[in-house]
């Protein structure tokens, strides 16, 4: 069903920022494929680059269905789910490194490891990062860090790695530490997400974002709402998508707990993703990638083709925004950057 789309590689961007209007008329984009990258070690993007306004082309690094996506300096790092295999691929385009069995339904790094959830969600699964060289290959096999559940979501930093996992009826998020694992706190629904920051977890369920301290202990409503799906944590809120009267919405609420309240109508129940002061969602009428200021206020658009019908992840770091789409042309994709002014 899914072809490449293999046209000539070129990099156009827009100088300024498309305001969002009542009507947001069709773009023409081109996707271009990463063939002409040379292959090798893999080069950091500087650092002086910065997310483009308004994107009109954009990069396929690698043709894969993905459920989750994670960055670090070099790589992005995803699954295939068409063969059950993970992988990482240089952000500038080039040779894919294999990394190990089961297209992640979650993934997240610490300063020494890749730690998955590998489908079909029995196992969590842990292996130093690329590059690898043919001895390492077979020297240094994927560590199981968790089984005998099914885990649902994952979150990580240099200390611990956090994972949410169901076993019969229970629910609960348990903490993995220099190898051992210990509960931090039983929750009543399957979580569908988990945030991290210096002090706390932070759980999402279907109704209910919940504060967990780090080490355990009692567990704080943060906020309450209907059908949420995704979590951004930033310094002073936590970030998801929740149906809001007639509408579905981008929304927020303090970390310290209260009422979610809308920062943009009109978004898809897909990845969310948060850089500087901005936010970007996917619109739920268009095929389209949009920014807005985490307050609320004009929302412009970032990129639209019909590729971003269907989305699946999405991470952005000051190298760019890549994403994970279906269908024809589909793949894990880049969007291009433009020299800081």
């Amino acid at each position: 069903m899914r072809t490449i789309l293999v046209q000539l590689f070129a990099v156009a961007l827009a100088a300024s920022a498309v305001q969002c209007a009542p009507a947001r008329p069709a773009t023409s984009t081109t996707t271009t494929t990463a063939a002409n990258v040379e292959p090798g070690a893999p080069e950091a993007v500087p650092p002086e680059r910065v997310l483009a306004p308004v994107v009109e082309r954009t990069i396929l690094l690698s043709r894969a269905t993905t459920w989750a996506l994670a960055l670090d300096a070099s790589y992005v790092y995803f699954g295939d789910a068409a063969t059950s295999t993970f992988g990482a691929v240089p952000k500038l385009g080039g040779k894919t490194e294999r990394i190990g069995r089961g297209a992640p339904w979650a993934v997240a790094l610490t300063p020494r490891a890749v730690v998955w959830i590998a489908a079909p969600g029995d196992a969590v699964l842990e292996r130093p990062p690329p590059p690898y060289v043919a001895s390492a290959a077979r020297s240094e096999p994927a560590e199981v860090l968790r089984t005998g559940g099914v885990f649902s979501a994952l979150a990580a930093d240099a200390s611990d790695v956090y994972v949410a996992e169901s076993a019969g009826d229970e629910n609960r998020v348990v903490r993995i530490h220099e190898g051992r694992s210990n509960t931090v706190a039983s929750i009543d629904r399957r979580a569908r997400a988990l945030a991290i920051d210096d002090r706390h977890v932070y759980v999402l369920t279907d109704d209910a974002i919940h504060r967990i301290s780090r080490a355990g202990g009692r567990r704080d409503v943060v906020a309450k709402g209907y059908h949420l799906a995704r979590l951004v944590v930033d310094d002073g809120w936590v970030y998801t998508t929740a149906e809001m009267g007639p509408t579905r919405a981008l929304a927020r609420a303090p970390k310290t707990g209260g009422d979610l309240a809308i920062v943009e109508p009109g978004v898809r129940d897909a990845p969310i993703a948060a850089y500087g002061d901005e936010m970007f969602y996917f619109d739920i009428a268009q095929p389209e990638l949009r920014r807005v200021a985490k307050a609320g206020g004009a929302s412009a658009m970032v990129l639209q083709t019909p590729a971003l019908a269907r989305i699946d992840a999405m991470a952005i770091d000051a190298s760019g925004i890549f994403v994970g789409t279906e269908g024809e042309g589909g793949g894990v994709m880049a969007v291009p950057l433009a020299p800081a002014q």
